[in-house]
């Protein structure tokens, strides 16, 4: 049998290009014809059984994660099952890891949405499933989807714009998985998200939501923060409970959650601004909840930061605490009270123009190690997105 690791691939082969390269090798034990491993810039692997049977001939595919080697030699060893494997069930072949649903909304966001998408296919953990839900866009938002080509986009479109809560309820309504994560369009996810954060799902099954750190970018992609964990100093790890209503200890955007909790809770249509944190409230009341150190987000808070839509989401915010007044008549009267105070800063802030300075108040100063974080990142992500618009 010929090496089925071998990573250095003629130039002259016909099967072979900037992209990609290939090779065979037969597998005699078994009866199977040949395995193709395909290994592009990213990393990824992808491994092709040919096979043929009295009883069936067919050609079966299927992709794992770069250091997956076991996997590959898995495969060597006994073809059979491992396309059994991955024709019957969706569970990956990395150990029987859980399915995991990204949810992703779009607007208008032909701009930045290469950058997402390539962040999907660049993710060490491949076992995932996006389901994207064109928000009613007018620019090539749908095109750009529907020519991303690959299996795991699951998309639909709405006829006209009716906001992110009804955006994310419907990804919400088609997902399939054990675990749910998020991504916007206009922000894109470490290749290591997926790969971080569902070993510690499952290290710590009493954990219903668990976040890790934004690195927030400027408009022109420039490392200018970090969302706050709350985490102390030295503490890289930590679980709490969210006894009573109020502001989410956690950030939204790199939060994964269990989905029996997500589906359970849902996000209400009629929120356009907030129903990220009107979600978490729901799913993280009376429950534990988790906070890790670990950047795994890119969040670009030039396109999302500004007094209007700020002031907007507070209004939003008020309206979700209003919900739990006859529950926690205190807590939630009291949150109530701080957004209203809240709102009047930001309003004397825009009158003074001072605003951006209020809202970069919210985050931390970037730290040596996650600015290398974001940058090798950024250049993985960025290598897969112009590989994909040269494809």
């Amino acid at each position: 049998m010929n090496q089925p690791w071998a990573h250095n691939f003629p130039r002259t082969s016909a099967e072979t290009s900037d992209r990609t390269a290939t090779i065979w090798w037969d597998i005699t034990p078994v009866g199977a014809e040949r395995v193709v491993q395909r290994l592009d810039v990213a990393g990824a692997v992808e491994l092709h059984v040919a096979f043929e049977v009295p009883w069936f001939s067919g050609f079966a595919s299927m992709a794992i994660s770069s250091p997956a080697r076991s996997t590959c030699l898995e495969a060597a060893r006994d073809p059979w099952s491992f396309v059994a494997g991955g024709l019957c069930g969706n569970e990956s072949r990395m150990g029987g890891a859980p399915l995991v649903s990204i949810m992703m909304p779009c607007f208008n966001a032909e701009r930045t949405l290469p950058m997402a998408l390539a962040s999907l296919r660049a993710q060490t953990y491949e076992n995932w499933e996006a389901l994207v839900v064109d928000d009613g866009s007018s620019d090539r938002t749908w095109d750009l989807l529907q020519g991303f080509g690959d299996p795991r986009l699951r998309l639909e479109r709405f006829d006209r714009n009716r906001g992110r809560g009804a955006a994310r309820q419907r990804c919400l309504e088609m997902a399939s998985g054990a675990l749910l994560s998020f991504l916007d369009a206009d922000d894109w996810l470490f290749p290591e998200k997926l790969g971080v954060q569902v070993p510690l799902m499952e290290e710590h099954p009493e954990v219903v939501v668990l976040s890790g750190a934004c690195v927030i970018t400027d408009a022109n992609g420039e490392p200018v923060g970090l969302t706050r964990t709350g985490l102390r100093a030295g503490r890289d790890f930590a679980v709490g409970l969210f006894a009573r209503p109020g502001p989410p200890p956690l950030s939204f955007p790199p939060s994964m959650v269990r989905m029996a909790e997500a589906q359970s809770a849902g996000f209400d249509p009629n929120f356009r601004r907030s129903q990220d944190s009107d979600f978490l409230i729901r799913v993280m009341l009376g429950k534990r909840y988790a906070v890790s150190s670990i950047p795994v987000y890119a969040y670009s808070q030039a396109e999302a930061a500004s007094l209007s839509k700020t002031l907007e989401g507070y209004r939003y915010r008020f309206r979700c605490y209003g919900q739990y007044r006859k529950r926690f008549p205190l807590r939630a009267r009291s949150a109530m009270a701080k957004t209203v105070a809240r709102m009047g800063v930001y309003k004397v802030a825009g009158w003074l123009h001072a605003e951006q300075r209020l809202i970069e108040r919210r985050w931390a100063r970037v730290t040596p190690e996650s600015r290398d974080a974001y940058t090798n990142a950024c250049e993985l992500v960025t290598r897969v997105a112009d590989m994909g618009a040269g494809s």
